[in-house]
């Protein structure tokens, strides 16, 4: 019999925001995300109001993830070293 294996809801939220990045730098840039599991709950201008909705649709804090939606750090210094 094989062992079920609850996956952590905040592991799956970064690899969902991360499949999403690229679109959501398109429409969402600088904007923050909000995610439980694999299911984005929004977009918000600020993260308190991304915490606040999470609250309100029944999710606890620490199974959510907030991102802020801009370039990867390696990405943004790689585009800054090629522009010198």
């Amino acid at each position: 019999m094989a062992a079920i294996v609850k996956q952590d809801p905040v592991q799956q939220a970064l690899r969902q925001f991360a499949k999403d990045l690229p679109r959501l730098l398109k429409s969402d840039y600088r904007q923050w995300a909000i995610y439980h599991s694999k299911k984005r709950l929004g977009i918000f201008a600020t993260p308190e109001a991304a915490y606040r909705r999470a609250e309100q649709m029944g999710f606890p804090a620490a199974e959510c993830l907030v991102e802020y939606i801009v370039e990867p750090p390696d990405l943004m210094d790689r585009s800054q070293s090629e522009g010198k």
